[in-house]
């Protein structure tokens, strides 16, 4: 029986009658690094033909082996992934396509006391490149408005401001490529279906545990606030300085350590919070300037998705930086 492509030792082997796939792979010293080992590709001569088949793993030891098999297997894609920040061996990590974010935690010892897996970060080069596509084309849309309608921007001398700042929002924002990830190893270990895929180039980084909340945007004194269980959002604000008479009327942003953003909505002329949610240490919140009213376009629906990439962004950079 010929061990072909993907063994340790390629070679032809004499095989004792009843001896099995699991048998060969013993002999022929395993399957090298980039063999996917989840299944096998054997090629038997039977009726005058070849004929080929696919044996997965769990045949290996059941499998007998004829005459003249010859057994091949698929070579996987190999790619390294970094993992920075509170696990016990930082690096770099080799991967094949079938390894999972849970994997390579693993392989780097998993986490250290500090560690806050609540805020580890994905990053990934695909996404990066989507967010830039969808920044793009959002700023050539608002050009495209301007040019075609003129019109819209008077008798509204805060319209042309609006515009501006917009424009220079998108024009300002860097893509970091975040992808949203559970982290902790317990549920990941129960639940396959949140452990994801990895890619080639993926970076993971797990920040220290963080004991502050970040308020952002238009308030009256960007930065951070120490985490309290029993404060609210709107006490988080007042604490950073309130309200500035830029700030939007109609919502906030609040992003999780973990990078889900939540929109909360403000009633009334005094911006009273309309409803509370949980705010967990390490959070963002990020309060955007008004940007008004343009006829002809509902603006602020068409710029809410950005202010909140440029959330995103905030929280993530503050992950790397932890």
């Amino acid at each position: 029986v010929r061990a072909g492509y993907g063994f340790n030792n390629t070679a032809v082997f004499e095989m004792l009658e009843g001896e099995t796939i699991e048998d060969l792979v013993h002999y022929a010293g395993g399957l090298k690094l980039e063999a996917n080992s989840s299944s096998l590709r054997l090629v038997r001569f039977e009726d005058n033909n070849f004929n080929s088949y696919e044996i997965n793993s769990d045949l290996y030891a059941d499998y007998d082996l004829r005459n003249l098999d010859s057994i091949y297997a698929v070579k996987e894609k190999i790619g390294v992934v970094t993992i920075t920040g509170n696990v016990k061996h930082p690096g770099k990590y080799s991967i094949s396509s079938s390894d999972r974010l849970l994997d390579v935690i693993k392989r780097s010892g998993g986490y250290t006391k500090s560690a806050y897996p609540f805020a580890a970060s994905l990053y990934r080069k695909s996404t990066q490149e989507l967010e830039s596509i969808f920044v793009e084309r959002a700023y050539r849309n608002l050009i495209t408005f301007i040019a075609t309608n003129p019109g819209a921007l008077n008798g509204s001398p805060s319209s042309g401001e609006s515009l501006g700042y917009v424009l220079s929002e998108i024009r300002d924002y860097e893509p970091v490529g975040r992808v949203i990830a559970e982290f902790d190893i317990d549920y990941l270990e129960d639940n396959i279906q949140n452990n994801i895929y990895l890619n080639d180039n993926d970076t993971i980084h797990v920040p220290s545990y963080d004991s502050n909340i970040y308020v952002f945007g238009e308030v009256g004194n960007p930065g951070s606030v120490l985490f309290k269980e029993d404060i609210s959002i709107q006490d988080y604000i007042e604490k950073s300085g309130g309200f500035t008479r830029f700030s939007s009327e109609e919502s906030i942003f609040i992003v999780a350590p973990n990078g889900e953003t939540k929109k909360v909505y403000v009633n009334g002329f005094k911006k009273f919070v309309a409803q509370d949610y949980e705010i967990y240490p390490g959070s963002v919140i990020y309060i955007p300037r008004h940007i008004g009213k343009i006829d002809g376009i509902n603006f602020y629906s068409t710029v809410a998705p950005i202010f909140s990439s440029l959330a995103l962004s905030i929280a993530s950079l503050n992950s790397i930086n932890n």
